[in-house]
């Protein structure tokens, strides 16, 4: 039996002491993964033969998230440190291909494993660093192989989530999906009409965001285009190839309307946020910005200091003078004036709107113009 040394921070392995004390308990999944690949391993989760009920005794000094009780999951909470305990279990009649219609809870850790994903998700180590290995898994990593565990077919049918992740860890981690799994993986396809779409954008995310490798390639060769009301398009492939690492350039790079990528992103239902900044940086494509102060002014008074940051990585230019000015603050915050004052000097409507647009250029060209007394002046005598 192979003997790891996880390095699992204290507070977590306290509480997984704590509650193996009483229960069969593991640490499973991608945690052990990772850590078996020499990766830096963020999150840590966990499998119990205790119920949930049984680890809140156990556990109850510790703050306790009941995450998805429902499913046997809790969250634990020691000195700011999470771990999801999760109770054995079984699944049962998957509906949508997605949900499971009955979960079955069991002290068996043999029938928890077998209901995973894939085999390189299969692990369970104890808390001695003992490696439960029943699914074959090291091999597997060993060969950079992508299997799920028993029938794939059935796997998909079951959770068709699992066609993104399989793609998504070949992808990442530079594996090959094994033969029969990917036969049935294509064959699967069509069942991801069935899953939510933030369900399948938070993998398209994951998959967009792998440092340094070009995804356009493996969508299409996995005809995923479609499933996210995309059309594929090799200018895509070039826009990827340059584009800066970050997610929302990454996804304008997948649009060649503003008009189209507000649709589509409102149909996955993205933060009013992200479609902001993903509509502006399409509509930047078409945009020729100099490097100048006055156009850099220009462009954060409209954009904001974040978005038009994204904006000239996203044109492939030079942030020096962007990142001095804005030390300097070298750009406009607030006006000087503003309506309540157009209207004591008699202005109304849209005189008001023309006013204070003027006034906005005047400074943006010169930002020392900035003050009251010399915008009023330039107000009353704009000649």
């Amino acid at each position: 039996m192979k003997t790891l040394q996880l390095l699992v921070p204290q507070p977590i392995q306290e509480v997984i002491q704590k509650l193996s004390e009483h229960y069969e308990t593991y640490y499973v999944g991608g945690c052990i993964r990772d850590f078996l690949l020499g990766k830096k391993v963020h999150d840590y989760d966990a499998a119990t033969a205790a119920s949930t009920e049984e680890m809140k005794k156990i556990l109850g000094e510790y703050k306790i998230i009941e995450t998805g009780i429902r499913h046997g999951t809790l969250t634990i909470i020691n000195q700011h440190h999470h771990i999801e305990i999760t109770t054995f279990r079984i699944e049962q009649n998957y509906l949508h291909h997605r949900i499971p219609e009955k979960v079955a809870f069991t002290r068996s850790l043999h029938e928890d494993l077998k209901r995973r994903d894939f085999t390189i998700n299969a692990f369970a180590c104890d808390t001695n660093g003992h490696l439960i290995d029943e699914h074959h898994g090291l091999d597997d990593l060993k060969h950079k192989i992508i299997r799920c565990i028993g029938d794939p077919k059935k796997r998909f049918q079951e959770d068709a989530l699992r066609i993104l992740r399989a793609i998504r860890f070949a992808y990442s981690l530079n594996f090959t999906i094994e033969k029969e799994t990917e036969k049935a993986l294509f064959q699967s396809l069509p069942l991801l009409d069935a899953i939510s779409i933030e369900r399948k954008v938070d993998e398209l995310k994951q998959i967009l965001m792998v440092e340094g490798k070009n995804p356009y390639s493996i969508l299409v060769y996995y005809h995923l285009f479609p499933y996210f009301n995309i059309h594929a398009h090799s200018s895509i492939s070039d826009a990827l190839e340059v584009c800066p690492y970050d997610l929302e350039c990454k996804i304008a790079c997948l649009f060649f309307s503003s008009s189209y990528a507000k649709k589509i992103l409102k149909s996955w239902h993205c933060s009013k946020k992200m479609i902001r900044q993903v509509v502006t940086l399409v509509e930047y494509k078409k945009i020729s910005l100099s490097n100048d102060p006055r156009r850099l002014r220009h462009l954060i008074y409209d954009n904001g200091i974040e978005l038009s940051e994204k904006i000239l990585l996203f044109k492939q230019m030079d942030l020096t003078l962007f990142h001095q000015m804005i030390g300097q603050h070298d750009y406009l915050e607030k006006l000087a004036v503003d309506g309540n004052d157009l209207i004591k000097l008699g202005f109304q409507g849209k005189q008001i709107k023309e006013a204070l647009h003027r006034c906005t250029d005047l400074v943006l060209d010169d930002p020392s113009l900035n003050q009251k007394e010399i915008l009023l002046k330039y107000i009353k005598n704009p000649h």
